[in-house]
């Protein structure tokens, strides 16, 4: 922006000091273009002048663009890691849950909750990832860029990874315990049913033999019975038998998962693979021009020597030329 006084340029005189003693600063310019449109004829100038504006702006204006880009980018990226950490402590819960081997403290709905919640976490991670990955790929406006974003989506990948192992291995340590306490209460109810059979024979006789019978009623395996009707009921064995079902089912879905992110994993790998070649074939390149300039001056140091000597012997026939022949 060009800035001028209020004072005319073709004042002068006393009206010129006193209107400059009053100028102010003003906007002028309009007035250049339009001075330097009427000296060039054509209007060329101001309409390079008007590109030139025009260029920086668009520039600038990529510039803005690509740093909103990188924010973006690493926006969701934290977003990411702060889902995935969620996740790793849902994860350590279940794993608690599922090492609780008590007989009458069935957790059974709980932890199949958390199984269902962590299960769509996972899911959306691997969703966002993908995004980030396709973000990534499109944003990136030179290799090391490119480099950058693939490093941070592949440490999310391993992230991604190491939370589908664990909760795999939660799983699997949810079905042996099932199975160790299916194993307990069936050892428990076996070995109770014989001698409180014979315990209570002998007990029914000799109160028999005693008082003359046991009284009306009564009924001294009602306890055993009630305790195996509990332990053996179909509902309960049903759902034992369910959660057992839906743990399996969830593990095959977390091997098709994990199957997938490693999928991911290794085409990354690839990618950073080829930028670390590339690299590698730069640095190769560089060492290689670096030993032809050092060869170079060596051949030049070397025949240094020689060039004095000829530049002496020269000196020495102009001087005799000179001082004997002229």
């Amino acid at each position: 922006m060009l800035t001028g006084y209020t004072s005319s340029p073709r004042g002068t005189g006393s009206s010129a000091s006193s209107s400059s003693s009053s100028s102010m600063a003003l906007d002028r310019t309009n007035q250049f273009y339009q001075l330097v449109k009427e000296m060039d004829g054509s209007g060329t100038a101001a309409e390079a002048i008007a590109e030139h504006e025009t260029g920086n702006s668009s520039g600038a204006a990529s510039s803005s663009s690509s740093t909103a880009a990188v924010a973006q980018f690493n926006k969701y990226a934290n977003e990411i890691g702060v889902d995935l950490h969620q996740t790793q402590m849902k994860i350590q819960e279940l794993g608690r849950l599922a090492r609780s081997k008590g007989i009458f403290n069935d957790q059974s709905a709980r932890i199949n909750d958390f199984t269902a919640d962590i299960k769509r976490d996972l899911d959306g991670l691997s969703q966002k990832i993908e995004l980030l990955q396709q973000h990534a790929s499109k944003s990136a406006e030179s290799k090391q860029a490119l480099a950058h974003t693939s490093g941070i989506v592949k440490t999310l990948q391993t992230r991604l990874m190491g939370l589908t192992k664990d909760f795999k291995d939660v799983l699997e340590l949810r079905t042996k315990t099932l199975q160790q306490q299916d194993r307990r209460r069936n050892m428990y109810a076996f070995s109770s049913s014989n001698p409180f059979q014979q315990r209570g024979g002998t007990e029914m006789a000799d109160a028999a033999s005693f008082k003359g019978g046991p009284p009306s009623g009564f009924d001294i395996e009602g306890g055993r019975e009630e305790q195996e009707q509990m332990l053996q009921g179909p509902g309960y064995l049903n759902a034992r038998a369910n959660a057992v079902q839906a743990v399996q089912r969830t593990i095959g879905e977390l091997g098709q998962m994990f199957q997938k992110v490693s999928s991911m994993v290794y085409e990354q790998d690839e990618m950073i693979m080829r930028i670390d070649s590339d690299v590698d074939d730069t640095m190769g390149h560089l060492n290689e021009g670096q030993n032809q300039l050092l060869k170079y001056f060596h051949s030049i140091s070397g025949n240094r020597s020689l060039i004095l000597k000829i530049f002496a012997i020269l000196i020495c026939f102009v001087i005799f030329f000179v001082l004997f022949l002229a």
